[in-house]
């Protein structure tokens, strides 16, 4: 079964709130990773045939493979204007490819802004569950190395280092940024509930969004007005389970996403050759 009952409960809030982008979030992350990367295949595929119908193209080609032979011949008689007037007719015969080109080119670049900017923010972990354990990372823009951050205690969560943490100074890239973390876990709160997890650091109380379970989301990093960031890491998502959740640096859902599309791409490519110019889709 595709949605469990509480993921159908949480599906009435997510329409309320007009979070419907985040409504295919149900579906299991593999099938939405992939289907996302059939529908980009076949979103360039079909902006391709419609940009570049493939009549239009043919005949173009061909009219430019018969200019070349009479530039050729005009090349070999030394007839300076007749080459003149083959160029220039070979021009305007070049000018639609090259327009349905970068009409192609735009729509393409729209798809996968889309695909891919709905993607990042919701397919690196996986929804987080009740016994699932969290890391919250608090990371301040300055150095506040020796004070101490405090986790105000939440029903349903478990501190498992503690509520208080040091602040230290972070040692990466020479770096003057401070950060302190928590290990927690989800013990008993209910899913789709949203919950506030507050951090005081000195006189500074930064608010961190938190949602288990459901499709109704909350980013996994956020900024705060002083610049400050803070940082819940669930858990990874690894597609299949045989694909790293980082791949020198690319997300894993990226690489299972952009391996669909290729395969859908060149399946979609192959069996418009095989239809021939009777194929129904074109």
């Amino acid at each position: 079964m595709i949605l469990t009952p509480a993921q159908i409960v949480s599906l009435y809030p997510v329409l309320a709130q007009n979070n419907w982008l985040n409504v295919p979030l149900l579906l299991p992350r593999d099938l939405l990773v992939a289907l996302l990367g059939i529908l980009l295949a076949g979103g360039l595929e079909l902006t391709r045939r419609i940009c570049l119908p493939s009549e239009r193209m043919r005949s173009i080609a061909a009219d430019l493979c018969r200019l070349r032979v009479l530039m050729d011949e005009a090349r070999m008689a030394g007839d300076k204007g007749r080459l003149a007037r083959h160029r220039q007719v070979a021009q305007r015969v070049r000018a639609p490819r090259l327009r349905g080109q970068c009409y192609w080119l735009l729509l393409s670049l729209l798809l996968c802004v889309v695909i891919w900017g709905w993607s990042d923010s919701r397919l690196e972990n996986l929804p987080i569950v009740n016994q699932d354990e969290v890391t919250l990372t608090l990371q301040l823009p300055y150095s506040a190395e020796q004070e101490l951050a405090h986790v105000v205690p939440v029903d349903g969560l478990t501190a498992l280092t503690g509520w208080v943490q040091p602040l230290v100074r972070h040692r990466g890239d020479n770096s003057t940024d401070s950060q302190a973390e928590w290990k927690m876990r989800v013990s008993t709160l209910t899913d789709g509930r949203r919950q506030t997890i507050r951090i005081r650091c000195g006189s500074q109380t930064l608010e961190h969004r938190l949602c288990v379970g459901g499709v109704v989301t909350e980013p996994a990093t956020q900024r705060h007005s002083g610049g400050e960031i803070t940082h819940i890491q669930g858990r990874p998502y690894r597609p299949l389970g045989l694909i790293p959740q980082s791949v020198g640096g690319i997300p894993g859902w990226s690489l299972y996403l952009t391996l669909v599309a290729v395969i859908t791409g060149i399946v979609l490519r192959h069996s418009d050759r095989a239809a021939g110019p009777l194929g129904i889709l074109r």
